[in-house]
């Protein structure tokens, strides 16, 4: 490693200097535990006994720490840590229920003994960092050792009569010296190619190379397991939804079929297709459906189907645009290994109504004289007890480097384009959300993002603690942490108004809040402990002037360069005058002309017509 600089370099006399960038994606400060006991009674716990750390001190604020399977029934599974004990070493982790309906951990798939896991959204302790700073340059040095020379072949005629009168024979794998005095190279290299003349035994030509070119086959074997570690090192995710989503990939590949009519299947086979704009997507499916909702698995019963009432408004089948009235359809006795197609069945004549069913025919959109069978999508057979579905209906059209579609869905999404800073943009109404919080009001934990009602609306959070935006106002509820830099603001726009972290000047331990106008610091509370005392000072709007309060013992009024004053003067609301304290020690009450005759009490004292007076309870006399 450089002094002071965050890279490595090797033969820069030799070569000058080549830039390269090499990850390491494999090498990060994380720490994978094992599970050494489970809770009998609660599937939510388990124990590691070699946890290291006490995760309570590595919290990052406003963030709930993670937990990820690496193995066992619950590979590929995260979930929130509700709590950890230091002391027992036990984890605490949050349920849920998954996108299928199962909740999760269960019966079948909990924690066991001996699973891997690791921790993530904390901060690791500086010990893993350093490991993972350690093992990076090891890494990183081992790989530039090995690409540090130039990696060169050589294609060779050796003087056969030279082989014959010292009678050498060469094979694939020998070695051979060469000295290349242009790129400073004096070792042995390897023959990865040798062509031998059949009539001359002596007579070669060879190939020799200090690395070795892979084969077909190992390319195949090498991109395989590049795969695989790549998949290791990013988000396994959901792993049983995977194997289901593969499967019912599969099914839904054997069950696409021509709805209209148009292509011949068998005239499009190729390896590659290379176009200027591809349209996928037949004229009948060019639909949009309004208010319906589609069930598989309706009522936990995989052998139901629920369609709602609702509209379909199709938009090529006639001229003009036409919309049907559909009604609510449920069927049941679905058998478990049939795949069944999704059609919406629609009258053909005005009223124009129908409804949306699952059949196992595959029907042209037209054949029928009376109805139209509109196809939706694919209801597949059962996997793992549940019933997928996937949908088809309308179109995609690519074109260049632009998707026009009508919904994505993947595991992870990466957008990213040096032009346009991966943007992504919404239509009037669109929205971005997590599964499961469906609207701006829903309470489910996550995150909704869009237009709703009447306003660009922002929900983050769960039913506990949220930050929402409804257009017009934020409101949080939980903590809000203003600080990590210097001078943080909340700004007051229409006042000019900030409030903002201030530490006072009184010596160490002072921390407080600010109010500021401009360049004035017209008010501040702050709490200041150094040795045994504790005190809040409010800041007035007077230059040099400062009320302090000791929470246990007194409130003064002192300049700021702490010398007394000379007087306190004090208005009281709806008072006959004014009181003085001065710094002498002389308290000088307001002179009334009647003895007071509200909030009396006994021992209180009056001046009266320049007569101190004092009240018993029951009536004013003279002092």
């Amino acid at each position: 490693m450089v002094e002071d600089k965050s890279y490595l370099e090797k033969n820069i006399d030799k070569y000058g200097t080549i830039e390269h960038t090499k990850l390491f994606n494999d090498i990060y400060p994380h720490r994978e535990g094992t599970i050494s006991a489970v809770d009998g009674g609660d599937i939510n716990k388990f124990t590691d006994s070699g946890m290291d750390f006490n995760l309570n001190d590595y919290l990052l604020p406003g963030v709930t720490a993670k937990l990820h399977f690496n193995s066992g029934d619950l590979g590929g599974y995260e979930f929130e840590v509700y709590s950890y004990n230091n002391a027992t070493k036990e984890f605490t982790i949050i349920a849920f229920t998954d996108e299928q309906g199962y909740d999760m951990p269960n019966d079948t798939l909990k924690p066991a003994i001996g699973d891997k896991y690791v921790l993530l959204d904390i901060e690791m302790p500086q010990t893993y960092i350093d490991t993972a700073e350690t093992n990076l340059q090891a890494k990183a040095q081992a790989y530039l050792d090995d690409n540090c020379n130039p990696r060169v072949n050589y294609l060779l005629v050796p003087d056969w009569r030279y082989f014959k009168t010292n009678s050498i024979a060469l094979n694939l794998g020998d070695s051979i010296t060469i000295e290349d005095t242009d790129l400073s190279i004096n070792s042995l290299v390897r023959i990865v190619e040798l062509t031998k003349i059949l009539i001359n035994a002596y007579k070669y030509t060879l190939k020799l190379s200090d690395h070795l070119e892979t084969q077909l086959i190992q390319r195949l074997y090498s991109e395989q397991e590049g795969l695989k570690e790549k998949i290791e090192v990013g988000d396994v995710g959901d792993i049983i939804r995977a194997r289901r989503s593969w499967r019912t990939s599969e099914e839904l590949r054997t069950m696409v079929f021509d709805t209209d009519g148009y292509f011949n299947m068998g005239n499009i086979r190729p390896a590659s297709v290379e176009t200027g704009m591809l349209s996928v997507g037949a004229k009948s499916t060019q639909f949009i459906l309004k208010e319906i909702q589609i069930e598989a698995n309706y009522t936990g019963d995989e052998s139901k189907f629920h369609a709602s009432a609702g509209e379909l408004i199709h938009l090529s089948i006639a001229d003009e645009i036409r919309t049907w009235t559909l009604s609510e359809n449920t069927q049941d006795s679905l058998v478990d290994a049939t795949a069944y197609c999704i059609y919406a069945k629609c009258t053909k004549e005005s009223a124009y109504t129908g409804q949306i069913l699952a059949d196992e025919t595959q029907r042209k959109f037209d054949d029928d004289p009376t109805y139209y069978y509109f196809l939706i999508g694919v209801l597949h057979s059962v996997v793992d007890g549940v019933r997928g579905i996937s949908l088809t209906y309308g179109q995609t059209i690519i074109n260049g480097k632009f998707i026009e579609t009508g919904s994505i869905t993947a595991d992870r999404l990466n957008i990213s384009n040096v032009a346009d800073i991966g943007n992504i943009i919404l239509g009037n109404t669109g929205y971005i959300r997590t599964t499961d919080k469906d609207d701006y009001a829903d309470e489910t934990a996550g995150l909704w993002l869009g237009y709703d009602v009447d306003k660009y609306k922002l929900n983050i959070g769960s039913a506990a603690n949220w930050l929402k935006w409804d257009g017009s106002s934020l409101q949080i509820k939980g903590r809000l942490s203003v600080g990590g830099g210097t001078s943080e603001d909340i700004w007051f726009e229409d006042s000019s108004i900030r409030l903002y972290d201030y530490g006072i000047g009184g010596g160490a331990g002072s921390k407080g809040i600010s109010f500021k106008y401009s360049t004035l610091d017209f008010a501040a509370f702050y709490y200041y402990g150094a040795g045994a005392q504790t005190t809040m000072q409010l800041k007035g709007g007077l230059t040099g002037y400062t009320i302090l309060i000791d929470l246990a013992a007194y409130t003064q009024l002192q300049k700021s360069d702490g010398s007394n004053i000379t007087a306190l003067k004090l208005y009281p609301a709806g008072a006959n005058g004014t009181f003085y304290l001065y710094g002498t020690g002389q308290l000088q009450l307001p002179n009334l002309a009647s003895n007071p005759t509200a909030d009396l009490a006994a021992g209180q004292l009056a001046i009266v017509g320049n007569v101190l007076k004092i009240y018993d309870g029951a009536s004013w006399s003279n002092v």
